[in-house]
């Protein structure tokens, strides 16, 4: 079996060399893409993606996974550049800056690049960070890759996620025990169903819930993920920050209780039996992609090549139409979205203003049921178990209007999401239909 890997893994590099020869006189198209497939076959290494909405505790996880909090995170969308995290003798953090410069920093200076309070936008012009760290979880050659989350109020760290999804060899999908998964969560999955062959689905903060209602929601997920087209073994049901807190003050019982024992078994179980066939199919999967837009590029400079000067002239009006028409698409989106804001603004103000009726009128009911069953509780008691009933319906009823208008306002985002991406996709189609 081995024997017949190092003879797989042989060929597909030569003829990743072979396609370097062809390409070695066009830096524009390779831009380090084939050297970076050599480098992974090489060293055996992959990458596993850390996917999820906003706000599921990626960052969280990656921290308990290894052990320690060696990424930042935060109760805000925090994380806005791709962070990979891979094995090393030494603590070191490298951050890739997009003008193609390199810099290596402190661990403590990571949240300066990495994070959208420090850098906000990405103002810094950071394209990923990479961390060394000696972790005997990273030593066989996986590396985490910690990203920012999808459908937050910042648009640029959906982009930036979705752009690594090229990267991507295995996937583990995060989802959160308290909310249902999202619609905005089945975008991205879909993006990358058929460019990849593992996915580790997990559900996490399972603290806040009952077995029954862990229970309820993987079957609930379950059930969608298998009418997507996705076989779900199992979804790994787990509380990323409890496992966090008992490896930090080494306690094996809460450890065991938040559920990560049992997924990193079947990460490690993962890199002993799959991993050099995923490696191989990956690697041949990103060289035939490779192929494909060289082939693309070449068509296209053959039918200019072969074009009269009449035609390329109508080509290029074409493109300074197209180009006249995209700058104006952007300001009319932009407008747009400012709208759509302000809407989903006033929308949230009128659904908080029923909660306050309902719920004014429902906390009243409940405090006169509770006068009527405790009129000979001293008043000092009284009092103090009436500020309990007070606060209690009170976090209960934000907690139901919570769950409720989450859905609402994701329903309403998705909805102005999908009619952008599809004016977005029209405006793709017609550059590429002028460049034939």
């Amino acid at each position: 079996m081995l024997d017949e890997f190092v003879e797989h893994k042989k060929e597909i590099l030569s003829v990743i060399e072979n396609i370097e020869t062809l390409s070695k006189e066009d830096a524009v198209i390779g831009d380090g893409w084939l050297a970076m497939i050599k480098e992974r076959l090489v060293t055996n290494s992959f990458n596993l993606v850390i996917l999820g909405q906003f706000k599921r505790g990626k960052t969280t996880l990656i921290n308990s996974l290894i052990g320690r909090e060696v990424l930042p995170s935060s109760v805000v969308p925090l994380t806005s550049i791709v962070t990979i995290l891979k094995f090393g003798k030494e603590v070191r953090c490298v951050i890739f800056m997009e003008d193609g410069s390199e810099r290596e920093i402190t661990v403590e200076e990571l949240p300066c690049y990495v994070t959208e309070k420090e850098n906000p936008g990405n103002v810094r012009g950071v394209r990923c960070a990479i961390m060394e760290y000696p972790s005997p979880f990273l030593e066989a050659g996986m590396m985490l890759v910690d990203t920012p989350g999808v459908g937050s109020t910042f648009l640029h760290n959906t982009e930036t996620t979705y752009e690594f999804l090229d990267h991507l060899d295995a996937a583990l999908f995060l989802m959160s025990a308290d909310v249902p998964i999202s619609q905005v969560e089945k975008e991205l999955l879909d993006t990358i169903k058929d460019s990849t062959q593992k996915i580790f689905f997990v559900l996490n903060k399972i603290d806040n819930l009952t077995p029954n209602e862990i229970e309820e929601i993987a079957a609930f997920n379950k059930h969608v993920l298998e009418e997507m087209g996705f076989t779900v073994h199992k979804i790994w049901p787990i509380s990323a920050r409890e496992a966090l807190k008992a490896k930090i003050i080494n306690n094996d019982v809460l450890l065991l209780q938040s559920g990560l024992l049992e997924l990193a078994d079947a990460l490690g179980s993962f890199l002993s039996s799959e991993k050099g066939k995923i490696v191989l199919n990956t690697t041949i999967s990103k060289t035939q992609r490779f192929i494909s837009r060289k082939l693309s590029q070449i068509a296209i400079e053959k039918r200019t090549l072969e074009a009269s000067g009449e035609e390329l002239e109508d080509k290029l009006n074409t493109f300074y139409k197209l180009v006249t028409n995209l700058k104006q698409d952007r300001e009319d989106i932009a407008y747009l979205l400012k709208g759509e804001s302000d809407k989903l603004c006033l929308k949230v103000e009128d659904m908080l203003k029923v909660l306050e009726e309902k719920e004014t009128a429902r906390i009243k009911q409940c405090l006169a049921d509770f006068y009527e069953k405790n009129t000979g509780l001293s008043p000092t008691v009284f009092r103090d178990e009436m500020q309990k009933v007070i606060k209690d319906e009170i976090v209960r009823g934000f907690d139901v209007f919570r769950k409720d208008s989450e859905q609402a306002i994701s329903n309403n985002m998705q909805e102005t999401f999908n009619r952008f991406t599809k004016r977005s996709n029209d405006i793709i189609r017609e550059f590429k239909t002028a460049a034939e």
